[in-house]
């Protein structure tokens, strides 16, 4: 008698809390787990693993859920948006159902279709409903949790879509629609999922890349390696992942993109010698070393389609059309140029100005440095105005610093120099620089 009381006054009184855990579903202690796809390889990256208790009415045996999210950078504009499940329907991004009751496990697909900025906590809002999916229950919020120390984001691309864009910290890739046309006609075509992943600085995937820095045609036997002498740690942060896979099967990301219709940009930290910026270079990481890839950039306004690279040195950004040619290569990164003679020979600072206080004038520790010098026996000589042999270099390859000093080991005065690089194939290249101290 008493249980059928609870039923029927537990229909009418909700919200009271008598006989509530009888009446109604009650969603309780909401976890996010922002690192549960770093422990289980089934998982896409980002992916946010959403733990909850869901009370049981007793004459109910399943129940609807409701989860969204509220965060973000837009999150006072937007509030609350539905939450992309990886239980869901694609028509019903946010919406469970036949849920038991219990202690429940859901996937949160927060960086496919969300995307998680940073910059702002987030927090998560599950309600129940009943069989019907008309009668809410008790809802329940999670604590904030932010997202700024994930390094993964993907977004899923569909037949319908066709192309996507994709952004994570300032690593943008763009999809146009068509790229995938090949895939989507395939009778057992499924959505796509891209992915973008920074490979941090120090970890066991960046040392391996670092030791693949010979694709940028340097000599092994003649460290330190180019990259690394001329800009320093600038960038060893551009390292990035990039795969396109099967939304069943993120191991299985061998899936190609049929033109070149794929466009890449990675930034770089700022570096203080603009004259470096010109040469860089995103690279990827094929199996005879790193490679720049030769698409167009048809799409960008202002860039010629014969550009395959365009260097955004106001914004430090590369931006590169990635061919399909380069469809399995999942690693890239930011380099330098590399030229077989003296086209690209850059010398810097230029003018020399060690005491005005300013960085890209250099210091007395800096000197001025030559980069850019082909992979050859090079040597560089310092002439006075009056023609006399300041200083040479020894026979050097890659790259020289001159500390601004003659072979007597005195510091240069004020004035105008000129310097005369050859190398063994006879080849010859002249220039002036200033001094001004």
């Amino acid at each position: 008698m008493k249980k059928s009381v609870c039923l029927i006054l537990g229909l009418i009184l909700v919200g009271s809390g008598w006989c509530r855990a009888y009446a109604i579903p009650e969603v309780s202690n909401i976890k996010a787990d922002t690192e549960a796809h770093l422990k289980d390889p089934r998982k896409h990256p980002g992916d946010i693993t959403l733990t909850l208790d869901l009370s049981d009415t007793e004459e109910e045996k399943s129940y609807g859920l409701e989860v969204q999210y509220r965060g973000g950078p837009q999150a006072g504009a937007l509030g609350w948006q539905w939450a992309a499940l990886e239980e869901g329907s694609s028509d019903s991004p946010g919406v469970l159902t036949r849920v038991d009751a219990g202690h429940r496990t859901l996937t949160w697909q927060s960086s496919i279709d969300e995307g998680g900025a940073s910059g702002n906590d987030y927090t998560i809002r599950i309600t129940p409903y009943d069989s019907a999916n008309t009668n809410p229950g008790i809802s329940a919020q999670s604590d904030t949790f932010s997202l700024d120390n994930q390094h993964v984001k993907s977004i899923r691309i569909t037949s319908t879509t066709g192309g996507a864009e994709l952004e994570l910290h300032g690593t943008k890739i763009e999809v146009i629609p068509g790229a995938f046309s090949g895939w989507f006609s395939s009778p057992k075509s499924e959505d796509i999922i891209l992915t973008v992943k920074e490979i941090i600085k120090g970890s066991t995937k960046w040392a391996e890349l670092r030791a693949e820095e010979r694709g940028l045609e340097i000599k092994d036997d003649d460290p330190p390696s180019y990259i690394a002498e001329i800009v320093g740690d600038v960038l060893d942060d551009t390292y990035r992942e990039f795969r396109i896979t099967r939304n069943s099967n993120y191991a299985d990301w061998k899936i190609g993109f049929t033109s070149d219709y794929l466009i890449m940009t990675i930034p770089y930290t700022d570096v203080a010698v603009h004259e470096i910026e010109k040469e860089f270079r995103i690279y990827g990481l094929k199996t005879d070393g790193w490679v720049m890839p030769e698409g167009t950039l048809e799409r960008l306004p202002g860039v010629m389609p014969t550009e395959g690279q365009f260097i955004d040195t106001e914004n430090n950004l590369v931006t590169a059309s990635i061919p399909s040619q380069f469809y399995l290569v999942p690693y890239y990164r930011i380099g330098v140029i590399y030229a077989p003679d003296f086209r690209n020979v850059v010398v810097y600072p230029n003018p020399y100005k060690p005491y005005d206080g300013q960085i890209r004038t250099g210091n007395a520790t800096t000197g001025i440095t030559f980069i850019n010098l082909p992979e050859a026996n090079n040597q560089i000589k310092i002439y006075n105005l009056a023609g006399e042999l300041v200083q040479k270099s020894p026979t050097t390859w890659v790259s020289w610093t001159w500390d601004a000093k003659n072979d007597g080991g005195e510091w240069i005065e004020s004035g105008v120099y000129f310097y005369v690089i050859t190398n063994e194939h006879g080849e010859v290249k002249t220039g002036k620089l200033a001094v001004i101290r």
